[in-house]
């Protein structure tokens, strides 16, 4: 007899009973048993394979590695009672894994997350009748009663919730891990959109702790820390650059996206590199089922994705691509431009790739490809002159990875992967009325990056056990600039990559100590090594989590260590959109800090509040030094050096408020953080602590989203957020040619106005006449009220005269990029 949804191998006894009759279903000599169930109700569905036997822990490689793990963790004395219920969590209809899903049970309070294959192993007492729910948000959960004898296969399909007015009663696991996130895609999908389109990091500015750095910048700000501090990865390849268009579309195309697992407080020992956040996004493997096509057509960009299985069920792939027609974006500023102000244009593509192939033994073989480009310009006119900047950055990633079940308890995990990073900042001056050149000045940086990582992860009765080994090859050439006059070259400079190796080996074990507490113990072993420096480091994780009914308190600290750092132009008073990403090195070490956090959250039944304070202190931070442009301009490699200061501290805290609706036809919820992040360096203000580039007091964000009738979704984000602060002038000189200088001697002793916002969006799903196919409207307006939010501040005086006037008075101007802009968007898939 066959089921569809919960799989068991051949020959192994397991008897399974529904919640609503309690009959008993015993396996058949062979096939598989497949169960889809929602609330008690059993359907049959034809077999096509009888899955293989399990592996096991055999070979000498693999004895090793669980003799080690015996020998250095403490198993519970109950092990040889308890029997492993293992498989994989798939979407029913596109049997797409389904990533950070949980799987718990009701009697023992015992719980797993799926893995990024959808895999889980769930320890539970041998022939005791146990309640198993398999839950995932946007999904109709599932519970199985089932008793086992032995070890166990049972691969489940949940149902998307189509409905948002649909109120859910099943129990649901809380993450025990403070700061941490899953937002699974189907909930990222039905988040407030914008400019017509789901998007991953926009979505996240909307959380506590979460902030863009400036309107008009591709930066993410976490918790008061800059953009390098963030470690944003896809399908493992690191992601330097994560915003198209100023920022306002994210570079993670949201049709390829299955999974998004965010970290702000306690790191995973599998992660290091940064200090601020791990972003680490997967891409969905394919349609399984059948072809499957969608297209996106909009005013800013348009899209289309294809996605099917391979052929005799071997595996799945996807193909998907993204542009830019971005004429809309400089219509907006064009009045600007003929009153005298910048003419703004920009551009984007951006193209995914995925091919999983499945093998024996339930193992999978995956190879991703990603590839993205920006590019942004401004024209302005400046006596008799075109004042042209042309910026563009862009993103490569390849990645291979292989995955296999491990016996019924483990899983391996095998990387490979090179990503890259190129900017390019070409800034010219043209004559207006000949457009002959009479200076450019080209500034180019590349990273490139090559990694591996082997990992091993067991689920044994009370702990979760990981153990891995990481090696990343880096060679980062951050400033080549070359300068020309009257179209002749006059300068290149060209310091030459610094080239490194980071090597690392990290272990982890999550204990369940009760039914209420979780332990977590980890360390991971970093080095460092490049030429005249060699860095060792030990980042040591802890976290405890207790959870009784529906509260629950979560205590983290975790240490990192960070071999990059990333720097601005600094001592005026616009912004800059070009990143430097410095290497460390002997002059720059890595950077250092130490995070803790304690959080309080409670859940009801119609959705949830929590509180979270954090601390943070950071050493070996670096910033730019006042009045210098970092070209690398110089005689001696690596002269950037001479333009940054080294060895400051740095330290960020605050308080999260969160509170939450997630049922009925009117939800969202409301989040407010208070923080505050600060430099200290001797060189910088005397040597006293100062507001770093992106420290917003208060941060108050409301998501609200309301569901009328069936195929109509309204949805509106008001945003308000303290002015990041800015340098102020405190005198101006005169020079020889009668010109006007200012002189900065304090760091951020401003801010710019504070910024709010208020975006509202309308969605009509349909399915079209002719050839029935799902599609949606999406209308939208981002900052509805035209709020002119400054970007930047552009100082001048007024009633200057002649060299001896002393009637002046400081002028100051704001400059916002974009005070209105609408959005129509249509999609629709087949």
């Amino acid at each position: 007899m066959n089921f569809s949804g919960c799989s068991v191998l051949a020959r192994l006894p397991l008897w399974i009973s529904t919640n609503d009759t309690n009959e008993n279903i015993a396996s058949s000599s062979s096939g598989l048993l497949v169960f889809g169930i929602k609330w008690g109700d059993v359907k049959a569905v034809p077999s096509k394979k009888t899955l293989p036997s399990p592996g096991t822990l055999s070979g000498p490689g693999n004895r090793f590695w669980l003799t080690i793990t015996l020998l250095c963790l403490t198993v519970s004395v109950g092990y040889t009672q308890n029997c492993a219920l293992h498989g994989y969590l798939t979407e029913a209809a596109t049997q797409e894994p389904l990533v950070g899903a949980s799987i718990y049970s009701l009697e023992t309070g015992r719980g797993v997350i799926t893995n990024y294959a959808g895999y889980y192993s769930l320890s539970l007492p041998c022939k005791a009748q146990q309640q198993v729910v398999f839950h995932q948000i946007g999904f109709s959960p599932d519970t199985l009663t089932l008793t086992i004898a032995q070890d166990s296969s049972c691969n489940v399909a949940l149902q998307v919730l189509e409905l948002a007015t649909v109120e859910v009663n099943a129990p649901r696991l809380q993450s025990r891990m403070p700061g941490q996130i899953n937002m699974p895609v189907k909930t990222l999908a039905r988040i407030p959109v914008m400019l017509g389109e789901p998007d991953l990091i926009k979505s996240l500015m909307l959380l506590p702790g979460f902030a863009p750095t400036t309107e008009g910048t591709a930066g993410l700000s976490v918790r008061g820390g800059s953009v390098d501090q963030n470690l944003i990865t896809l399908d493992g390849s690191t992601i330097y650059n994560s915003g198209h268009l100023f920022g306002f579309i994210s570079t993670f195309h949201p049709g390829v996206t299955k999974q998004v697992d965010t970290y702000k407080s306690f790191f995973p020992a599998r992660y290091g590199g940064r200090l601020s956040s791990v972003i680490d996004v997967t891409m969905k493997d394919g349609d399984a089922t059948a072809l499957r096509r969608e297209a996106n057509l909009g005013l800013i960009n348009s899209s289309l994705l294809l996605e099917g299985p391979l052929a005799e069920d071997k595996g799945t792939f996807l193909l998907a691509g993204r542009f830019a027609h971005s004429g809309v974006l400089t219509l907006a500023t064009l009045p600007g431009y003929l009153n005298g102000r910048n003419l703004l244009f920009a551009g984007l593509y951006d193209f995914n790739a995925k091919v999983t192939w499945k093998l024996k033994r339930n193992a999978k073989l995956s190879l991703s490809a990603f590839a993205g480009d920006d590019f942004w310009g401004t024209r302005a006119r400046q006596s008799g002159a075109f004042n042209d900047a042309l910026l563009n950055w862009g993103n490569r990633a390849l990645g291979l990875r292989h995955m296999r079940p491990l016996g019924s308890r483990g899983f391996v995990n095998t990387r490979v992967n090179f990503n890259s990073f190129a900017s390019n900042l070409n800034t010219s001056l043209r004559n207006e009325s000949t457009n002959n050149l009479l200076a450019r000045v080209k500034t180019k940086g590349v990273i490139n990056e090559f990694g591996a990582r082997h990992e091993y992860n067991w689920q044994l009765t009370r702990h979760r056990v990981t153990l891995g080994l990481e090696g990343i090859y880096q060679s980062n050439n951050p400033i080549k600039t070359e300068i020309t006059e009257e179209g002749e070259p006059v300068q290149n400079f060209d310091g030459g990559p610094v080239r490194s190796l980071q090597a690392a080996a990290y272990a982890e074990d999550t204990w369940s100590v009760s039914k209420a507490i979780d332990f977590t113990l980890g360390a991971r072993f970093s080095t460092y090594l490049t030429t005249g420096l060699f860095f060792p480091a030990m980042e040591p994780r802890t976290a405890i989590a207790w959870q009784h009914n529906k509260q629950t308190w979560q205590l983290s600290y975790s240490r990192m260590v960070q071999p990059l750092h990333r720097a601005g132009v600094q001592g005026g008073s616009s912004t800059l959109f070009y990143e430097y990403w410095l290497p460390a090195t002997a002059f720059t070490r890595p950077q250092v800090g130490s995070t803790f956090a304690l959080r309080h959250a409670r859940s009801w039944s119609g959705g949830q509040w929590s509180v979270e304070a954090f601390w943070r202190q950071m050493s070996n931070q670096v910033e730019q030094r006042n009045n210098t442009t970092l070209l690398g301009i110089g005689s001696t490699p690596n002269a950037w050096v001479q333009d940054v200061y080294v060895g400051g501290k740095g330290r960020a805290y605050g308080v999260e408020l969160w509170l939450e609706k997630q049922i009925g036809i009117l939800n969202g919820w409301v989040a407010y953080t208070y923080s505050r992040s600060e430099r200290q360096f001797p060189q910088i203000n005397a040597g006293n602590w100062f507001p770093f580039d992106f420290d917003r007091p208060h941060d108050v964000e409301l998501s609200l989203q309301y569901a009328w009738r069936k195929n109509w979704q309204f949805t509106a984000n008001f945003v308000y957020q303290t002015g990041v602060p800015a340098n102020f002038p405190d005198s101006f000189v005169r020079t020889i040619e009668n010109q006007v200088r200012f002189v900065f001697t304090e760091r951020n002793n401003g801010r710019l106005p504070d910024y709010h916002r208020l975006d509202v969006n309308a969605v009509y799903h349909f399915t079209t006449k002719r050839k029935g196919r799902d599609a949606k409207l999406v209308f939208g307006f981002y900052n509805i009220y035209g709020r002119a939010n400054a970007v930047s501040l552009n100082f001048g005086t007024q009633g200057i005269t002649s060299r001896t006037s002393t009637d002046t008075a400081l002028e100051v101007e704001r400059l916002a990029i974009f005070q209105f802009v609408p959005a129509l968007n249509y999609h629709v898939s087949w």
